[in-house]
């Protein structure tokens, strides 16, 4: 057995493939693309070993075996190749009938391999006693395997100009080692055709098979650069380890003395490599490290500011981490339960860059969906690669469009591209999604490195305290103004009844002295001779004591509505009987709902539902408030714009009470002013409203416009285990509200 450079360097092209072909298989054996890379590397080493059996064996007949054998893997490396290419660059559909195309072609050569139209025997050339002479079907194989190669090179490099960041610097790996591979590669063809050529390329095969082994495994990839200079620092020492001991022992034959000192270089070797490479790295990197360290110092103020304010807070964040890191775009997005939806809180931009699409995005969108099942950071990269590593499907049913587990990725990765967003940083609580960060590509157009991507962990998780301390600090005053509110209105409820003591007080005492009037004879006596004086008297005097009986059943409709809850009982309340006395009040207020058709419609069978009744007229006064407002915003609007046509206009409010499915459901509908979408995401979070200034409101006769009216009766709403939802809404269109409280069990009377 013949060793020699082109042996052993076959060997280890042999060893290196077939060990990556099933290292990358064993990493994730369902993914398209781990698979074709590793038909591809099995093909290149099946290659290699035959080779290096051919020039290893000094055999005339085992050796022209063996050159036919290495033709077989030589035969299918183009299409392999190109199949491969076509999944990474995510175009296997467009070009599935050429691939077909280059297995049919590979299988026609492979038939001819073992026979002399591919390969007539074998003869000596230059020093090699056997190398194999070409047939006539070599010449098509060899045009087959320059164009799949080289078409596959074009794509590439189509692919790299077309894209940015990590990807970018994926092909750009790929593209260098094939290219170094196959420059290599093709010295093996030109003893073929008796050019005097030795394939002295052949340990390129390794590094170009290595360096796509690696784009495969490491998504997050070293610039290219940094990654040459790594493996020059490391090639020059220890070129310096093993030269220096082989110099000394083939030289002056002092081989002894020559392993000693090997083993002594081999020991300093990795410390020498680690301190050229740092010190190599510090001055190209030396812009990045410095970008760090502000933002190191930023993510460390971050945990001492205090009393900034949620909006200025994220603000702040977002400007200092564009502007040092230099990246195109960035944004905060916040969970906002009350809209269900994350909503972009802050961004920034780089002058003269395009924006991050600052879109709210519901709970139930694929990519908040992808962010809550993925839970840590993620580059567009990485979306691209779960989506080649899905076996594709013919179609999406329409009433689940998912990719797999649950997870639609091209809608992902288009709702990443439509974001301009490049990365994402999540950040949870326990096990809700709190926010997460966007940002776009780098200015540069550097890829994310690993570095990039820890400094900015680091950085959102201190970012990430800050704004729950700031979401607190908001509550909180949240909070205080609640109760302040709560404390005010307690005020005026106790302020209310002992008015309405007083004046009750009076109104008995009119009460009273009506009824002494009508029964003093002395009094009546006076007028008996006048009967229609007499009739007129009693008249007057019968009014007064209505008027006053009717004002004092008004005041003590006033003292109960204005009883704490925590003094009203829940029982079960007829809907009917809290409607009654909603509209009793209502009418107390003056021309109000005088000009405004209300209907009320409550289905026979409709149960009494378990609450507080007090609760209950509580609920309907509200909604009953704003819908009026809602009205009389649309008829100012309608003066505003007589071009509308709507000069008869009159407002109505609807309320259609119905049980179905174990639910009380209470629709109110008016034909008001309505709402945008944007308004009706915020429409129950507390202190918001929609209605006009104080002065405004004064002058259209509104009630209101503290923004807790609606929160309130969802408050109350789930105290009586049921749910509020505004179910249909539109600008000019009035709105729908439903309210459902379930049906109380049997035997619940009262708590």
């Amino acid at each position: 057995m013949l060793l020699n450079y082109f042996t052993i360097s076959s060997l280890i092209n042999a060893l290196t493939s077939l060990c990556l072909c099933f290292f990358i298989l064993s990493r994730n054996p369902r993914s398209r693309l781990n698979r074709s890379f590793s038909f591809f590397s099995f093909a290149v080493g099946f290659w290699a070993i035959n080779h290096f059996l051919a020039f290893a064996i000094l055999n005339k007949a085992s050796a022209l075996f063996f050159h036919r054998a290495l033709m077989a893997g030589a035969i299918f490396i183009p299409t392999t190749f190109f199949h491969f290419v076509c999944i990474f660059l995510c175009i296997y559909d467009k070009k599935k009938s050429l691939i077909l195309l280059g297995y049919i072609a590979s299988f026609i050569f492979l038939f001819s391999d073992f026979t002399p139209l591919f390969i007539t025997g074998v003869s000596k050339k230059l020093f090699f006693e056997y190398f194999e002479d070409f047939g006539p079907m070599y010449h098509p194989f060899l045009a087959m395997f320059a164009s799949f190669t080289l078409y596959s090179h074009y794509l590439m490099f189509k692919g790299f100009k077309s894209e940015t960041g990590v990807r970018a610097n994926q092909i750009k790996y790929i593209l260098i080692g094939t290219l170094i591979g196959f420059m290599g590669g093709i010295t093996n063809f030109f003893l073929v055709y008796n050019i005097p050529i030795p394939p002295v390329g052949n340990c390129l095969v390794t590094v170009y098979i290595v360096m796509v082994a690696i784009a495969i495994v490491k998504y997050r990839l070293l610039d290219i650069n940094l990654a040459f200079t790594r493996v020059g620092i490391f090639i020059f020492v220890y070129a310096f380890v093993l030269g220096l001991p082989f110099l000394l022992g083939y030289k002056y034959g002092l081989w002894k003395y020559a392993t000693w000192l090997m083993l002594f270089l081999a020991t300093l070797g990795p410390f020498i490599y680690t301190r050229l490479r740092r010190q190599v790295e510090a001055r190209l990197l030396a812009e990045d490290f410095r970008k760090y360290g502000i933002l190191k110092r930023f993510a460390s103020a971050l945990a001492r500011m205090r009393d900034i304010g949620l909006e200025k807070l994220l603000k702040l964040i977002i400007y200092r981490l564009v502007k040092t890191m230099e990246i195109s775009c960035g944004a905060i997005y916040l969970s906002d339960e009350e809209a269900n939806a994350c909503i972009a809180k802050a961004a920034h931009v780089l002058k003269g860059r395009e924006g991050i699409a600052a879109v709210d995005l519901p709970q139930d969108n694929a990519l908040i969906r992808f962010i809550t099942t993925h839970r840590k950071e993620f580059l567009l990269e990485d979306v691209q690669r779960l989506a080649a590593e899905v076996k594709p499907k013919n179609t999406y049913p329409a009433d689940n469009p998912t990719a797999h587990n649950g997870i639609n990725y091209p809608e992902v990765i288009a709702q990443m591209r439509q974001l301009n967003a490049r990365l994402v940083i999540p950040s949870f609580l326990d096990k809700e999604l709190l926010g997460f960060l966007v940002l776009g590509e780098k200015a540069s157009g550097r890829p994310y490195s690993e570095a990039d991507i820890e400094v900015l962990l680091a950085l959102s998780g201190q970012a990430s305290l800050a704004i729950l301390n700031a979401l607190f600090t908001v509550k909180l005053r949240d909070r205080e103004k609640e109760l302040a509110d709560a404390s005010r209105i307690v005020e005026i409820g106790n302020l209310a009844s002992s008015t309405g003591h007083q004046l009750g007080n009076v109104l008995n005492n009119i009460m009273t002295a009506g009824d002494t009037i009508l029964d003093n004879d002395p009094i009546m006596d006076t007028l008996k001779n006048n009967p229609q004086a007499k009739a007129s008297f009693e008249k007057i005097i019968n009014v007064i004591i209505t008027n006053a009986s009717d004002g004092d059943q008004i005041i003590d409709e006033i003292r109960s509505y204005s009883r704490q809850e925590g003094d009203r009982q829940y029982t079960l309340v007829g809907l009917k009987e809290a409607l009654d006395k909603t509209l009793r009040m209502l009418y107390i207020q003056i021309n109000k709902f005088q000009n405004i058709d209300i209907s009320i419609n409550i289905a026979a069978d409709v149960p009494p539902v378990f609450a507080s009744a007090i609760g209950l007229q509580n609920i309907f006064v509200n909604m009953f408030n704003n819908a009026y407002d809602s009205i009389q915003e649309m008829k100012e609007y309608i003066k505003s714009h007589p071009e509308l046509g709507l000069n008869n206009y009159k407002g109505r409010i609807a309320v259609s009470i119905t049980c179905a499915k174990g639910n009380v459901n209470i629709h109110l509908v008016d034909n008001g002013m309505g709402m945008t979408v944007d308004i009706a995401k915020k429409l129950f979070t507390p202190h918001y409203t929609t209605k006009a200034s104080s002065d405004k409101r004064k002058e259209i006769k509104l009630s209101g416009g503290t923004g807790i009216g609606l929160y309130t009766i969802r408050f109350l709403v789930k105290e009586y285990g049921g749910t509020v939802k505004l179910v249909k809404t539109g600008h000019l269109e009035g709105a729908e509200f439903l309210i459902q409280i379930p049906v109380p069990k049997n035997g619940e009377k009262e708590v």
